[in-house]
């Protein structure tokens, strides 16, 4: 996308009227879910994933995404993932705070498939895959467990490296890691890169103080080695934090490249 396409689409963004986007909940399961449908023609389906403990609607309280997807045609679906970690299962050891969270099967295995009985993410359909922190390891891992359902995905100060194993959040999902290794490496999102397909923009701030840039360099050079290699690109910016004025921004620096691998 040249330098007259961003300007044209940044005056599109200034000029997007949230109230004429349609908001849509649903409970899938036991677990609410946001639709949002812009007022024009819908070009892709977007899985929106949140922050650990954000609620769904922050993306747009925060309004950047909600005036993107309505300047661009996304429909946008937004599931209250609570303290999700995307874990395959819950464990003896899993915290009581974090069951009433949804795991990776009821995304893959529950919402996904309803959505497409009602028409959305069509398997040959432009779909894309949008998270920031926790949420952003939930993208690799839908990436990971959906083969070629999504199109490409942005995903932004992610954690991915099992190798961090004093990580408060996985041991408290699934236990010590030197008692159990063998749960640490099933949803090891490294050791999954190798087979993901899909075309994953990593972005991460050189600053960010709660989950280092390494991670999303750790998972760059794993998707490089794998079937994704050539398909993805890691962007370290070298100023911002792991907050909403970095996350918005990258999001912007990004649209250009997620447009580009439409179908």
């Amino acid at each position: 996308m040249g330098r007259n396409a961003l300007l044209i689409l940044a005056l599109l963004l200034a000029a997007a009227p949230l109230d004429a986007q349609t908001r849509m909940q649903r409970s899938v399961a036991g677990h609410a879910v946001d639709i949002r449908v812009p007022s024009g023609a819908i070009t892709a389906d977007v899985l929106v994933l949140p922050g650990w403990n954000f609620d769904k609607r922050l993306w747009g309280d925060k309004p950047e995404l909600y005036r993107i997807a309505d300047s661009l045609g996304w429909r946008l679906v937004l599931p209250q993932m609570l303290r999700s970690i995307y874990a395959s299962r819950f464990y003896a050891e899993t915290a009581a705070g974090y069951r009433s969270s949804p795991t990776l099967p009821w995304l893959t295995d529950t919402l996904l498939p309803q959505l497409q009985g009602l028409g959305l993410f069509a398997p040959r359909a432009t779909n894309y895959l949008v998270g920031l922190s926790t949420g952003a390891r939930g993208v690799l891992r839908v990436a990971w467990a959906t083969d070629t359902l999504f199109t490409a995905g942005f995903a932004v100060s992610g954690d991915y490296d099992h190798a961090a194993t004093t990580d408060r959040l996985l041991i408290q999902s699934y236990g010590r890691y030197s008692q159990q290794r063998a749960r640490w490496a099933l949803d090891e999102p490294i050791r999954g890169a190798a087979t993901v397909r899909v075309p994953l923009y990593l972005a991460h701030a050189q600053d960010d103080r709660i989950t280092p840039h390494r991670h999303s360099i750790a998972l760059g050079i794993a998707l490089s080695e794998g079937a994704n290699t050539g398909r993805s690109t890691v962007v370290i910016n070298p100023t911002g934090g792991h907050d909403w004025p970095y996350w918005n921004a990258a999001l912007r620096r990004a649209l250009p490249w997620l447009v580009q691998r439409r179908r």
